[in-house]
C-alpha cells in the first residue's frame, strides 16, 4: 500500500502501511504523529481519513492545539498594548528627564543646550535628547530649574565663534545673540572655542554623566554648555582650604 498524506484545514497527517514497519529493524513499534497536532495514529487499524474535528477531540488533556495557542498569544498582545502608558506630548519628555536626573547630578556633570546639528557623541556617559523646542526656551527652563536647586550651580560656557557669525550667512543669529545675552546677564558666562568645549565634554563623558538637550535651532555655534559645580562650596572656599592644607593649619 503506498504512502499518502491527508490535508484538512492546513493540518497534515502522514500515513504509512503496516507492512512498511515490518521491514524496519526489530524494536519498539514507532508511532506516527501529525505534523501540527500531537495525535497518535493506531497503526494496527485500517488506514483511513482523519477529520480535523476527530483530531481536536482526541488531543490529550493539557495539550493546546496550535490555533488556540496563536489566538491566546494575540489576545495577550492586545491586552498588553492597552496597558501602555499614555503618549508623552512633544516638548515635555525632556523636562521630565531633567526633573528626574537633576537631583542626581553634581560636581563635574554637564548639561548642554545644543542646536539641531550638534553631533551625537559616543562617550558612554553622554545622553542626548531631542526636545523639539526652541533654544532660548530650553535654556530658560534649564536655568530656572538650576536656580531652584541648592546642591549645584552652573558654570556657563558659550561658543566663541558665535560673536563672529554674520546675519547674512545665518539669518536670525542677531536676534538669538540678543536673547542669549539677556538670559545670561550677570551669570558670568565665558566664551571658548567650540572644539575645545567638545573635547571637554568627550573627556567628561568617559567618567561622568553629560545630558545634551538638542533643540530645533538651525543657527551654528549657538550651543550653551553648563558645567555643574558644587552649589554650597565655591572657588574661594576651595582656595582657602588648599592653602590651609599646604600649611598644615587646622581649624
Amino acid at each position: 500500500m503506498p504512502e499518502w498524506k491527508e490535508q484538512t484545514e492546513n493540518v497534515y497527517v502522514t500515513f504509512k502501511p503496516a507492512a512498511w514497519f515490518e521491514q524496519q529493524p526489530v524494536g519498539p513499534r514507532p508511532q506516527v504523529e501529525s505534523q501540527r497536532v500531537g495525535l497518535p495514529i493506531d497503526l494496527d487499524k485500517p488506514v483511513g481519513k482523519v477529520s480535523l474535528q476527530r483530531m481536536n477531540t482526541a488531543v490529550p488533556t493539557g495539550r493546546i492545539p496550535d490555533v488556540h495557542r496563536v489566538l491566546s498569544v494575540c489576545i495577550l498582545v492586545l491586552l498588553l498594548a492597552g496597558c501602555q502608558a499614555p503618549p508623552v506630548r512633544p516638548g515635555t519628555a525632556w523636562r521630565q528627564t531633567l526633573e528626574r536626573e537633576l537631583p542626581m547630578l553634581g560636581h563635574r556633570n554637564w548639561i548642554v543646550i545644543a542646536d539641531s546639528a550638534y553631533p551625537a557623541q559616543t562617550s558612554p556617559g553622554v545622553e542626548t535628547i531631542c526636545t523639539g523646542t526652541s533654544q532660548l526656551e530650553t535654556l530658560k527652563a534649564v536655568l530656572a530649574a538650576l536656580d531652584q536647586t541648592r546642591h549645584v550651580r552652573p558654570m556657563i560656557h558659550t561658543d566663541a565663534e558665535l560673536e563672529y557669525v554674520p546675519e547674512a550667512l545665518a539669518p536670525g543669529v542677531a536676534a538669538y545673540r540678543s536673547g542669549l545675552k539677556s538670559l545670561l546677564k550677570d551669570r558670568g558666562a565665558v566664551a571658548l572655542p567650540h572644539d575645545q568645549l567638545i573635547a571637554r565634554l568627550d573627556e567628561a563623558g568617559r567618567t561622568f554623566h553629560v545630558l545634551i538637550l538638542k533643540t530645533d535651532l538651525t543657527i551654528p555655534y549657538t550651543s550653551v554648555f553648563l558645567q555643574l559645580d558644587c552649589g554650597y562650596w565655591g572657588p574661594d572656599a576651595e582656595k582657602q582650604l588648599r592653602a590651609a592644607m599646604a600649611q598644615g593649619v587646622k581649624p
